[in-house]
């Protein structure tokens, strides 16, 4: 008989008969026969539980009870794309609501309207198209689109609660959080960090909201090396637990031959200036590479070469010199 080592004899199996009976009764909650799922089962077969599709690719969609994480370097347009889908899922019909820690909400507001116009606003706006700015506010309001305005220290209970009510109370079917390192500030702070996007998940299922998490990528050898969900700052447990992941990089290369007026149309047409990489996506079919090319005037990213910006506001809120060259 080979002697035992000194683990194998301290260590005794757990008893967990003791705690059957309270299994038992929290585990009659959770089991059903298949027929108790027809609807959501009908539901999916038909596409009404397909969620709202990106207008960047319709094969990513925002389901609710769904979380989305926006991940890339810093400059590379995470939160003016996140500032543009949130605009998109106005114009869908879709209650929106913006907790940003990087700017002011009044900030938030002036980024998205410049989008929505195509070009800045400028002190000539504030009188001459003063009527278009309020209309722009109304609108958003109408279409409701709710701002934090949080001036006390940031946690994770505060942007949770936060979160909840602006599904529960006043109706928001997306919630943008920017960004996550602002929520929990130590880069490796891993069990706040799963904590907080566990914390996401759980409002996102319980209240039928899609919540969508800024966050970073981790500090590579080079700005142009490609990145992938490994990338992702932090915990990789928070990749495990979100529901979709996007991926956005700036083509570097492409900016610095048109910098030095070197690039072609040619190139311009073949490159695009970012692309989305659709690393996860739990309940889509779709993963893989959607081309961005990008408007500097308005900070728009559109789906083409030529650049054609996108409608994203109503025409009552758009000046005379916006109009043209949108799609509809």
């Amino acid at each position: 008989m080979q002697d035992k080592t000194i683990s194998e004899m301290t260590m005794q199996p757990r008893d967990y008969s003791p705690a059957f009976a309270a299994w038992q009764q929290s585990a009659r909650n959770v089991i059903y026969r298949p027929d108790h799922f027809e609807d959501p089962l009908f539901g999916i077969i038909e596409g009404r539980l397909a969620g709202t599709p990106c207008a960047f690719d319709q094969r990513l969609a925002f389901r609710e009870g769904e979380v989305t994480m926006w991940a890339g370097q810093n400059g590379n347009g995470k939160s003016l794309l996140t500032g543009q889908v949130a605009l998109q899922l106005l114009a869908a019909g879709q209650k929106v609501g913006i907790q940003s820690f990087e700017m002011t909400p009044a900030r938030t507001l002036y980024r998205m309207l410049r989008q929505g116009w195509g070009r800045l606003p400028t002190k000539y706006d504030a009188q001459a198209n003063e009527k278009k700015i309020q209309a722009f506010l109304a609108y958003c309001r109408d279409a409701g689109l709710l701002l934090s305005n949080e001036k006390q220290a940031i946690t994770i209970e505060g942007v949770l609660g936060v979160s909840v009510v602006m599904a529960k109370e006043f109706g928001c079917k997306h919630v943008f959080i920017d960004n996550l390192m602002k929520v929990v500030h130590a880069e490796d702070d891993y069990t706040g960090q799963k904590e907080f996007v566990q914390g996401c998940c759980q409002i996102a299922r319980e209240l039928s909201v899609h919540i969508h998490i800024v966050h970073h990528v981790r500090k590579g050898g080079s700005e142009k090396d490609e990145i992938d969900k490994f990338a992702v700052r932090g915990s990789s447990a928070i990749v495990d637990q979100i529901d979709n992941l996007v991926l956005i990089r700036r083509n570097l290369d492409k900016e610095r031959l048109a910098e030095q007026r070197e690039l072609t149309p040619t190139e311009d047409q073949d490159e695009a200036d970012s692309l989305l990489r659709i690393s996860k996506q739990r309940n889509g079919d779709f993963m893989g590479l959607v081309p961005l090319w990008f408007d500097k005037r308005g900070a728009v990213f559109c789906t083409s070469a030529e650049r054609v910006l996108p409608r994203l506001l109503p025409e009552y809120a758009l000046p005379a010199d916006c109009l043209a060259g949108r799609e509809l």
